[in-house]
């Protein structure tokens, strides 16, 4: 069934191991980061951009122009996925026909109101080797818009629009393209969904 994102204790302590663990895939080496409950938050910085008009306005712009995102969640860290990009959320238990496919990543298959999708481990997909893992693989699913592709996950969250003062956007140096940045409040990393597709289509 669909499993919500809590905001409890030890999810307040997770999120903020999660800072530590975002920040390092925004500028780490190519071998996977070890995610400790060990380690403190890393803050993300806020830039500061002077305007002309009142700072009220100014905010209400920029969210303006940020896009919304659903939340998910896999190996109990939490993702966001632009809006724009899902055709359709698959909240209730669901099995995915197998598929003989060599791919570790690949789960199966699923047939949606329109097409089939190819199911994919999401954790197993971002981070090889890792220490993320998909575990209620066969409950949720966000199947993209205008692809052949279904992102396996934990749970479902809720929609956020985030402040862009609280974005830490990906450097052009970074080692994980589908990584479009994270947020610091609430703590979660920004899926680039063209990169991801580039991944999932090489």
């Amino acid at each position: 069934m669909n499993t919500p994102i809590d905001s409890n204790d030890d999810t307040a302590e997770l999120q903020a191991v999660m800072g530590d663990y975002f920040a390092a895939l925004l500028h780490d080496s190519t071998e996977s980061p070890v995610l400790s409950a060990c380690v403190e938050a890393v803050a993300i910085p806020v830039t500061t951009v002077a305007v002309e008009q009142p700072v009220a306005e100014a905010k209400s712009a920029a969210a303006d122009a940020m896009p919304r995102y659903q939340l998910i969640r896999i190996g109990g860290l939490t993702l966001g996925i632009p809006m724009q990009a899902i055709a359709e959320i698959v909240t209730a238990p669901s099995q995915w026909t197998p598929l003989s496919d060599a791919r570790t990543w690949v789960l199966g298959s699923y047939s949606g109101r329109s097409e089939f999708y190819t199911v994919v481990d999401t954790a197993a997909l971002l981070v090889p080797g890792g220490t993320l893992q998909t575990v209620a693989v066969g409950s949720n699913a966000v199947l993209l818009a205008g692809q052949r592709w279904a992102l396996a996950c934990d749970g479902i969250g809720e929609q956020i629009t985030p402040d862009p003062a609280q974005v830490n956007w990906r450097g052009a140096q970074g080692k994980r393209p589908w990584l479009a940045g994270t947020v610091r409040v609430p703590t979660c990393a920004l899926l680039d969904i063209p990169e991801l597709l580039r991944l999932l289509d090489a």
